[in-house]
């Protein structure tokens, strides 16, 4: 899950790159409309708002179930784009993870404010945790259906900090 800002069309978020190019794992953009979670050379792109210079900061994130594949969405100004795949074939990798690019060419042109690594799949409520966190600290707008806090009587305006007083 990744919180950035592109200011390129292009380029890769985080990547790792195995013995050769046919070989790895990318997060990232490959085209002004298009992001991408690519693996070895099964991938799933999804289409994503023409890169603008004035464009704000997007949540990329994608996720590997073995028991339903593939998954990656971007949610960028309150709007949640996300594709699934079928595809269950877990490759074994080794190499460097890299934050910013997957190989010296697919270079990410942008700012990168957070990147959270998980080593399993995140619940539903978990994923509504993370995206709640990543809202409120970066002041991101996201989806009701992803926030912990939707249409809660308590919080009827965007949420925009929680804390809590010993007073």
């Amino acid at each position: 899950i990744t919180v950035s800002k592109r200011n390129s069309s292009s380029g890769y978020v985080v990547g790792m790159l195995a013995s050769s190019a046919a070989q790895g794992l990318a997060l990232g953009y490959v085209a002004s409309t298009t992001a991408r979670f690519w693996q070895y050379s099964n991938y799933l792109s999804i289409a994503t708002t023409a890169y603008a210079a004035s464009e704000l900061p997007s949540i990329l994130a994608c996720q590997f179930d073995e028991t339903v594949g593939k998954k990656v969405w971007r949610i960028y100004d309150g709007v949640d784009v996300n594709r699934s795949g079928s595809n269950k074939t877990h490759y074994a990798l080794t190499g460097q993870g890299r934050i910013g690019r997957m190989t010296t060419s697919n270079t990410f042109s942008g700012y990168i404010a957070e990147v959270i690594v998980y080593n399993r799949v995140l619940s539903s409520n978990e994923l509504k945790q993370v995206h709640t966190y990543l809202s409120v600290k970066y002041g991101l707008s996201v989806p009701v259906a992803d926030h912990l806090y939707p249409l809660d009587a308590t919080y009827q305006n965007d949420v925009f900090g929680i804390g809590s007083s010993s007073a």
